[in-house]
């Protein structure tokens, strides 16, 4: 269903604002927000039908910690969120945690037509819960064309 929000953080400002070119291109209304700026109280504001936040390899635990505060409010604890990282170990040592707490993991770089299947999958309408669902750790083969960092 498209006009679903998504609120995208990555630190990379140009990163960022590719994810919500190609997003919004595809009829999704895109917030975006730095990961030091983000919050819970910002998430929870903007009622996002998706979160895409990106894991930072020098800065890991402000990212789990905001997960874990999102999964105790009721308005957010089945919120899908997409963390993705360019730090293969970080995201590989923390796969089991963020898979508890209902995450799916997408590590960097990744194609469009990756970013797209997983947002498309995360929003499935389907009619089961996001905590239902079975958590995935995408570990893309290199593709062979563009990359997202």
């Amino acid at each position: 269903m498209h006009g679903q929000r998504i609120f995208v953080s990555d630190h990379n400002h140009e990163v960022s604002e590719l994810f919500a070119e190609i997003l919004s291109g595809e009829g999704y209304r895109v917030w975006l927000d730095t990961p030091t700026e983000l919050s819970v109280h910002r998430i929870r504001a903007a009622l996002p039908d998706l979160l895409l936040i990106e894991l930072l390899p020098n800065q890991p635990v402000p990212t789990l910690n905001l997960v874990e505060q999102l999964r105790t409010h009721p308005a957010t604890v089945n919120l899908p969120i997409l963390v993705s990282s360019t730090d293969y170990f970080l995201l590989k040592r923390l796969a089991r945690p963020l898979s508890v707490l209902g995450c799916q993991l997408l590590m960097k770089p990744f194609t469009l037509e990756t970013l797209l299947e997983v947002v498309r999958a995360a929003l499935d309408p389907s009619g089961v819960p996001q905590a239902d669902r079975t958590p995935q750790v995408l570990w893309p083969e290199l593709p062979r064309c563009a990359h997202f960092y």
